[in-house]
């Protein structure tokens, strides 16, 4: 359900911004982003045509009292909305208290990661001092932009839907949600970033999507860690590698969920116990490509064992799953393979198995 917002007077500190209610006096600047074509388009409207058009706007934002003024330096240089949702869309939100936010900054400000720095801090407010359940995102499919800020803060895959925009067009959406569990455990446990891999192995060109993944150390109960050994050849060229089982997130489901789902279908066990340890950025240039592997320690119920249900392809490439020890794991890990998309792998998650012996070793002595 939607709950009740009023931001006319809330104050949010960035190191970089001041997230403020609107001004009567912010019309000009307000009117200085918004006549600039390719501004609006981006969140659905149409580039303002006279400061007479930013005032009325401005009035909305005024009198609505749910849109945040972002303001750099002393000049109004975006907005983000905390929007009522489509509760029909989303029926599955009935019993908890949600919002959506929508956002646009002016284009002199582009690429400067002023965008997510403001989401990450109203989200902070609204988790921490509103204290939602959850809160939603959308973006058109062309606003690539759009995607990736909601991605660095934490958002995954909702639902699409169809929008009708205030320009009146029909756009397909990609509506992303981020619980207000998923925030607390990036933000206020440990668990957070422990690395990214820039692609050196293949020629850049653009990346132009994300793809989210949760991965699991799994480990028996003889301390053995999981690793799928991977052999055979894909779009990647021939692979001869080692690599923990994970794999993308399904429509509905939350990072925990996905990894549960991959350990039973790859493995063929249920979980114990799983703990978050957090995330590795890596690029894949070949495909243009930049992975989110939100990374958990997985405890292994060996007693509950069923069928695996591997996809057609992981059953061509998954040779063996092999159990070491974790010192020997993190060997195999770290030798250096021959091609590039083993290299890619591999140190990936050698990174992440020795940031859970370094920082976790109290979850191995179970």
């Amino acid at each position: 359900m939607n709950a009740e917002i009023d931001l006319s007077q809330v104050y949010l500190k960035t190191p970089r911004l001041t997230l403020r209610p609107w001004k009567e006096s912010d019309a000009d600047a307000f009117y200085e982003y918004a006549k600039v074509d390719g501004v609006g388009q981006m969140a659905g409207w149409k580039p303002h045509e006279s400061i007479e058009e930013s005032k009325r706007v401005l009035g909305f934002f005024i009198n609505e009292k749910k849109t945040f003024c972002i303001d750099y330096e002393g000049k109004a240089i975006g907005s983000l909305g905390v929007e009522r949702y489509d509760e029909t869309a989303f029926p599955e939100l009935e019993e908890l208290r949600c919002r959506e936010i929508g956002y646009v900054i002016s284009k002199d400000y582009w690429g400067k990661g002023l965008m997510a720095e403001a989401v990450n801090e109203v989200l902070r407010y609204l988790f921490e001092e509103v204290e939602l359940d959850a809160v939603l995102c959308g973006h058109a499919y062309f606003n690539r932009q759009s995607d990736r800020v909601m991605t660095k803060c934490g958002f995954y895959h909702a639902k699409n839907v169809i929008l009708t925009t205030r320009m009146g067009t029909q756009e397909p959406v990609e509506e992303k949600i981020i619980y207000a569990s998923d925030w607390r455990r990036i933000h206020q446990e440990e668990g957070g970033l422990i690395g990214t891999f820039q692609d050196n192995l293949w020629p850049y060109e653009e990346t132009n999507h994300i793809r989210l993944t949760a991965r699991a150390l799994a480990f028996n109960e003889k301390n053995e860690l999981a690793l799928l050994k991977i052999e055979g050849e894909d779009f990647f060229g021939k692979r001869n590698h080692y690599e923990t089982c994970g794999g993308g997130l399904e429509e509905g489901e939350t990072f925990e969920e996905t990894v549960i789902r991959e350990v039973r279908e790859e493995l063929g066990y249920g979980v114990r116990e799983t703990y978050y340890l957090g995330e590795i950025w890596d690029f894949y240039n070949i495909i243009n490509r930049e992975t989110h592997s939100h990374f958990f320690f997985v405890w292994l119920n060996t007693e509950d064992v069923k069928p695996l249900e591997r996809t057609e392809e992981e059953n061509r490439l998954i040779s063996n799953v092999v159990w070491l020890e974790p010192q020997q794991a993190l060997k195999e890990l770290e030798n250096s393979p021959e091609s590039n998309v083993d290299i890619i792998v591999q140190r990936r998650d050698a990174l992440a198995l020795k940031y859970l012996l370094e920082k976790h070793p109290e979850l191995l002595e179970k």
